[in-house]
């Protein structure tokens, strides 16, 4: 596991929002491209079954294919999975699926946040970057961004990280040693945005320490 220094967060500046007892403060959103399948049932098989913040995962896929995705990380995780709807309110312990080829955005505040599906130029769809950025502008110090394996298009992931910390919110990467095509990751690194590089299971283990169980 390798800590990468990087610029203070200003947690103070942008503190998490609506901090009521009982409500969500925290979202975690992950991106990943080529190789990332595999990756992602092996993450998602690791989340405990009482984790109490929604995750929401953005996998470059063609039209089609999120869906089995979705199927398949649900035999696997203790978390139910499905693929995003339209206007789907997000849910603690719930895993959501980006659907391709839409971009997935989060509108509203922590307590009450939903799911939109919309369609906007991006090099790829769905965006990595889309999705991690309205995470940030919503959840703010609580918005978790993970970057898995996969070729770097148009440095998808490396803004959203950016826009995460910028608003106090922590960012991971995949060991790049781990990776089958490590190019996302190695961009967000390079560019700084990233808070802590380590395998799957270490990432897994810091954000439950991170985030909490269901009360």
């Amino acid at each position: 596991m390798i800590f990468i220094p990087t610029q203070e967060r200003g947690n103070e500046k942008f503190p998490l929002l609506f901090n009521i007892p009982g409500a969500m403060t925290h979202l975690v959103v992950i991106g990943s491209s080529t190789g990332g399948p595999p990756v992602l049932r092996k993450l998602a098989a690791l989340f405990p079954e009482d984790f109490s913040a929604p995750i929401l995962i953005v996998q470059h896929m063609p039209p089609g294919f999120t869906k089995p995705l979705a199927a398949s990380l649900n035999q696997v995780a203790t978390l139910a999975v499905k693929e995003a709807e339209e206007g789907e309110r997000v849910c603690p312990g719930m895993i959501y699926v980006a659907r391709s080829p839409h971009h997935l955005l989060i509108t509203g505040i922590p307590a009450v946040s939903t799911m939109r599906l919309i369609d906007e130029d991006a090099a790829v769809a769905p965006c990595i970057d889309i999705t991690f950025r309205s995470a940030a502008k919503i959840y703010r110090a609580g918005a978790i961004g993970i970057l898995l394996t996969g070729l770097s298009v148009g440095c998808d992931g490396t803004v959203g990280c950016g826009e995460i910390k910028r608003f106090g919110g922590t960012t991971f990467a995949q060991d790049r040693k781990t990776c089958v095509v490590p190019g996302i990751p190695e961009k967000a690194i390079e560019a700084g945005v990233i808070d802590c590089e380590a395998q799957v299971e270490e990432i897994v283990k810091r954000v439950v320490e991170m985030v909490g169980a269901k009360t």
